[in-house]
């Protein structure tokens, strides 16, 4: 439905019946119902920390059309990393464990994540992030923004 006002100011809505917009290429075989998980925090509009099978993990959905590309890159990176770890499982994980694909309605619009407690890393830690990072670059993924 979209809801506008018209050229008089009168509120007017418009029924579509056009295909809500999806993940095209999932890349886990696992699918959640977003709405069946319960939300314990807001971390930003599209991030919430939520429980999922009595833990604490990080949801983050598309909102708006333009979303969708963002998430199914950040999408392929998660798999990319889980594939690696399942052909290299003597090394320790990179990145926090990607639980599944949500849905809603049966289109894939998000994914979630484990939660992992910890620090944010310090100057003290710059060793490790760069072995990390160089982990990253070798499986061909590069961010741009390592801070974030």
């Amino acid at each position: 439905m979209r809801i506008s006002r018209g050229a008089n100011g009168v509120i007017e809505s418009t029924l579509s019946f056009q295909q809500l917009p999806a993940i095209s290429e999932p890349r886990h075989p696992h699918r959640i119902d977003v709405l069946l998980l319960k939300r314990i925090k807001r971390h930003r509009s599209n991030v919430y920390e939520v429980l999922y099978e009595d833990q604490p993990a990080i949801s983050k959905i598309a909102l708006f059309e333009w979303d969708f590309r963002r998430i199914e890159n950040e999408t392929r990176e998660y798999s990319t990393i889980r594939e690696h770890l399942d052909q290299h499982p003597a090394e320790p994980p990179c990145a926090l464990n990607f639980l599944g694909h949500l849905t809603e309605n049966g289109r894939v619009i998000g994914f979630l994540l484990e939660k992992v407690e910890g620090e944010f890393a310090s100057i003290g830690d710059m060793p490790n992030c760069q072995k990390v990072l160089r982990r990253l670059h070798g499986m061909g993924l590069i961010h741009g923004d390592a801070n974030r």
